[in-house]
């Protein structure tokens, strides 16, 4: 940066004109923004930066996409970058901006199907990637390649370029861009439904004034939210010094800010008020003298109180109040108005400030209303969404927010969303805002929020979810509620149903702090409302209740004394013999006890699992030890676990875990396996099955002469011999370790095609119990069957899913060639959850294994850090299954009838002991489970039969050293104070099984009830579920049916202690 430094150009952008500006009024010394990775830069390095990821963005572009002046074209306009750190967020924003172009942000977290909309929305040739995103973009990628035959390129943010002073960048004359042309993108929340790319003009954040002094801000927000973006680009623009910490950030996070840094701009949520209200005034919840100055030390930087998202209680209005000095605040503000439409403080009850300057507000009947907002400021469009766009605006180009308001004087008073915020009955409607304002007025609780509980077409019931405060926690329940409204609101408007938050749980929130209703009512009472629709006659269940009431009863669920149901909603509905009575009526009396049956089971498996699921992480960061296959290797010691491990590792792994699969480059003999998948993959599935048996026995018996055909016109039988003889003798010349992993897996693929010869799987084919095998195929299986000590004559887990991935995370032998977008990504996201989930699990094996190894060596101190360790990489993959292994990411109805039925079997074969029938595929086959209830001490789900079919003699022996070694039985006997904390780890892993294990009972009876009309129920282990032919109209009932699966993990839960 020396005198002789290049000149270097921005365009005539409004924000870089701005940021050039900030940057000059600094010292080039000052770090102005410091990031979750521990980056901490000043302008001057910002600037390089961006000049340089410009420079390798116009080298990386078709020269086709720029005009003459060097700027974006207009079909090329949008630039698409995925970030996780504030910093590189903002070089990849200014870089695009440098170029002329819109910023567009792609979030990480959602399905890549939607992430791909993004992008083919933009028109990108390109994703910029920050140093955490990579392996994000990477698959983001491929699911574009395979989907759309698109490629896209990637290119690295940078982030550690030499600095450039801003004098040494000039704005060139005659490149003056359109202030109002397309900016950047932003998200919405998505409280209305998916999030819309949302284009603002070039011109927003370009109005804020140059900070003086040392100003900051706290970033706690992501940043292809408006928030985010906004506290991070404005922020740098006016020359406050940004912090940007992870997201979504903790109320502890945001303290700590606050504790070590002056920060000057900070706007709040009602869920970060209350919880860092609760760290300031600690276990005794009072504002003491000591306490106050301790507050107002921390946040005297601030200097005005503004809150967005939600009703905020009076207790904590106050305290925050008084902490800050300044009167509370409270904003309407809207994605697509580009900023704050209102501003002020106001006494006015519901009141989120006044009109601004330049914004027009109309309401559909005058005074109220349906809220239409004109602001100069307002979104352009949404991302390629012309339809969206259009219908978001009315014919004079207001806005159309969804909202209903009314006007008291030039204040804007709120009323809630029109979709969201209304309870529909009949023809009259509860406000949401309303009656979650009439109980925060109540003075006990510190949080409400009121939801619409569809029962049917034309009715809903009004339902609350609320967090009491700590003093009244114990008294409240519905009937008290009801009562305490009475003068408040009128009885129609009071809630039937009441859901009383945990101490740790949390609503779903938007990045903007609002319960996203929707979620809200799925969470905390999607299984009640199959009571409510149960007992349709609505008006009765009402007369029920005044009945209750007037008597000093408290209603409550079935009539049960405590007013609740497992999941602990307070709900108004029959008593037992009413109920039963209303039954009768309906012909349907064992159909509603069992439905109730399975709402109990459902409620407090589900709501046991949200609970723990959103329980903070402890804010001492426990320091794990290093665990994973090299430092087993690196050990100087000899212990049977580590050698069975690491022989696993080297035999069935190739050298690595999960195991590496080579799918090309085999001798010729065996790779005539896979050029038979290939010529018949195609004629295996189909969109839609028939439901005609003889047209099914005729397409079965076709498929099957087909594969018959090409194995013996491709497969030579002696040669195949010769090579699967060599493996057995462990000769490995001719075929590698990871090609057998690949041979095994086409095989095993081979045999599920032939097994069912179509998919989906059709009734005539599970009827089958007896099938001869072409040669070759049971050929090729039997030496397979000896190398791996395996019985079983289907695939497996590690066969069908593990080793059928390439090395570049592709599906070798897929079951739904040629088949819709959907279905293919449904399949690939069920069989990665496979393969991530054993990525996961091998550093909890590893701990396992030194846990063990420790605790043998009578090194407890090890053993309890190992043991922790193994809970924490548990909890890692437990969370991952429950965020994937659900609808959108795996389609419930396309899984059913597409992926999971040809990964059963349902044949039986002779064995020594006689006939006996085989299962499939099932999440039992893998080591996870295995391992951990061998570490707790759990007896196998599994007879030493069963485990010899479907699991490798090498993964049985990792297994039963376990069981060998297992300590947990000897902590029972000590009463050291090292055992102890073992024993209170040990239970943590148990209630974290248990959790699990009772979640995916219902999850997994609900998966597999999803209609498949073309067969019988079945699932992939256990195959045919019951079919009883008596009658062929009738279908069997869904409880009968998966009664057997239900049985199965219902013992397997009560085992697990």
């Amino acid at each position: 940066m020396s005198a002789t430094s290049p000149t270097y150009f921005f365009p005539q952008d409004p924000l870089l004109v701005k940021l050039l500006d900030a940057a000059k009024a600094v010292p080039e010394s000052r770090v102005i923004i410091h990031d979750l990775y521990g980056l901490q830069k000043t302008y001057p390095e910002l600037l390089g930066d961006i000049l340089h990821t410009r420079k390798q963005l116009q080298a990386l572009l078709p020269s086709t996409c720029f005009n003459e002046k060097g700027l974006l074209r207009d079909e090329f306009l949008y630039q698409a970058a995925c970030t996780k750190t504030g910093y590189e967020f903002a070089v990849a924003f200014f870089a695009v901006r440098a170029l002329g172009g819109a910023y567009v942000p792609l979030d990480a977290s959602v399905a890549l199907a939607r992430r791909a909309d993004t992008l083919a929305k933009a028109n990108a040739v390109c994703i910029l990637a920050d140093q955490g995103s990579v392996a994000d973009v990477e698959n983001t990628i491929d699911h574009v390649r395979q989907s759309s035959g698109r490629s896209l390129s990637v290119l690295p943010i940078s982030f550690n370029q030499s600095g450039v002073l801003p004098d040494n960048v000039e704005i060139v004359k005659n490149t003056e861009l359109d202030s109002n042309g397309p900016g950047f993108v932003v998200f919405t929340s998505g409280t209305t439904g998916y999030s819309k790319g949302v284009v603002l003009r070039r011109y927003c954040f370009a109005a804020g004034p140059l900070e003086k002094g040392d100003s900051a801000v706290v970033n706690y927000n992501a940043s292809h939210w408006l928030g985010g973006t906004k506290n991070i680009i404005d922020g740098l623009l006016t020359c406050k010094t940004v912090f940007a910490i992870n997201t979504p950030a903790s109320s502890a996070d945001v303290l700590d800010k606050f504790k070590n840094y002056h920060i000057t701009h900070f706007v709040f949520n009602p869920a970060l008020l209350r919880g860092i209200k609760q760290l300031l005034l600690g276990e005794s919840g009072e504002l003491t003298k000591e306490k106050k100055e301790e507050a107002t030390k921390y946040f005297g930087g601030i200097t005005y109180f503004l809150s967005i998202g939600g009703l905020v209680d009076q207790d904590t209005v106050d305290f925050w109040t008084e902490v800050l000095g300044c009167p509370f605040q409270n904003r309407y503000g809207s994605t697509e108005l580009g900023g704050l439409p209102t501003l002020g403080i106001s006494n006015l009850k519901g009141s989120v400030g006044k009109i601004a300057p330049g914004v027009e507000v109309k309401l559909s009947e005058g005074t109220h209303g349906q809220l239409f907002i004109k602001s100069p400021d307002r979104f352009l469009c949404y991302l390629g969404d012309e339809e969206k766009t259009k219908a978001a605006f009315d014919e004079h180009g207001f806005y159309k927010t969804g909202d209903i308001a009314e006007l008291q004087h030039d204040e804007l008073i709120f009323h809630g969303r029109e979709r969201d915020d209304y309870v529909v009955h009949d023809e009259s409607t509860i406000s949401a805002v309303e009656v979650e304002r009439a109980l925060m007025a109540l003075g006990y609780f510190e949080e409400a929020t009121v939801v619409a509980l569809p029962v049917s077409e034309s009715v809903q019931l009004c339902g609350a979810v609320v967090r009491p405060k700590p003093a009244h926690r114990a008294e409240v329940n519905i009937g008290r509620v009801r009562s305490d409204l009475e003068g408040r609101l009128d009885e129609t408007k009071r809630p039937v149903a009441l859901r009383i938050l945990g101490q740790h749980e949390e609503l779903p929130m938007t990045a903007t702090g609002k319960p996203v209703k929707r979620q809200v009512i799925e969470d905390f009472f999607y299984d009640d409302l199959h009571l409510f629709r149960t007992n349709r006659n609505w008006e009765w269940c009402r007369r029920r209740l005044l009945t209750a009431e007037e008597e000093g009863r408290r209603p409550g669920f079935g009539g049960a004394a405590n007013g609740s149901s497992p999941n602990g909603v307070s709900i108004i509905t029959l008593d037992h013999r009413e109920a039963a009575a209303a039954r009768r009526r309906r012909k349907s009396t064992m159909h509603s006890l069992l439905n109730l049956a399975v709402l109990v089971a459902a409620a407090v498996l589900f709501y046991t699992w949200r609970q723990w699921r959103r329980q903070p992480t402890p804010i001492e960061d426990k320091l794990l030890p290093e665990t994973g296959i090299e430092s087993l290797k690196g050990l100087c010691m000899s212990h049977e676990l580590r050698t069975d491990f690491l022989k696993l590792v080297r035999d069935d792994g190739a050298g690595s875990w999960p195991p590496r699969a080579r799918h090309h480059d085999w001798p010729a003999a065996l790779s005539a396996f896979s050029t038979v998948y290939k010529e018949v993959a195609p004629h295996l599935a189909t969109a839609e099955p028939s439901l005609d048996d003889d047209f099914n026995i005729k397409r079965c018996a076709e498929f099957r002469a087909r594969m018959r055909a090409s194995l013996e016109q491709h497969v030579d039988a002696d040669a195949t011999a010769r090579c699967l003889e060599a493996i057995l003798r462990g000769d490995y010349s001719e075929l590698s370790r990871d090609s057998f992993n690949g041979f095994y897996s086409c095989v095993a693929c081979l045999r599920h095609a032939y097994r069912w010869a179509t998919n989906p799987v059709v009734r005539v084919a599970q009827n089958e119990k007896f099938l001869a095998f072409p040669p070759e195929l049971d050929l090729a299986w039997s030496f397979i069957q000896k190398h791996l000590d395996i019985t079983s004559p289907s695939g497996n887990i590690v066969a069908n899913i593990i080793c059928n991935f390439d090395a570049q995370g592709k599906l070798a032998y897929r079951v739904n060639e040629g088949m819709s977008d959907a279905v293919l990504q449904t399949e690939l996201a069920w069989c990665r959850l496979f393969t991530d989930s054993e990525t996961l699990a091998t550093p909890m094996y590893c701990s396992i294994i030194q846990a063990m190894m420790s605790y043998g060596q009578g090194d407890k101190k090890a053993a309890l850090a190992y043991t922790e360790a193994v809970f924490e990489h548990l909890r890692k993959l437990i969370l991952y299954l429950y965020d994937n292994m659900n609808d959108p990411n795996v389609s419930r109805a396309i899984w059913v009838r597409h992926v999971s039925g040809i990964h059963s079997w349902g044949l039986t074969s002779d064995s020594e002991h006689g006939p006996i029938e085989y299962g499939g595929l099932s999440g039992s086959q893998t080591l996870i489970f295995l391992s951990v209830d061998a570490f707790l001490g759990i007896a196998s789900y599994h007879s030493d039969e069963e485990i010899k079919m479907h699991i490798s003699k090498n993964m049985r022996n990792v297994f039963a050293a376990m069981q060998r070694h297992c300590f947990r039985p000897s902590l029972a006997k000590s009463g050291s104070v090292e055992d102890l904390a073992i024993v209170e780890v040990m239970d943590r892993i148990v209630k974290q099984m248990r959790t699990f294990r009772g979640v995916h009972k219902v999850r997994a009876v609900r998966f597999l009830s999803a209609p498949a009309p073309e067969r019988v129920p079945m699932t992939a282990a256990l195959s045919v579920l019951d079919d009883k032919e008596t009658d062929e109209k009738q279908q069997p009932k869904e409880e009968d049916a998966y009664a057997s699966i239900d049985g199965l993990l219902t013992k397997r839960l009560n085992q697990t202690v």
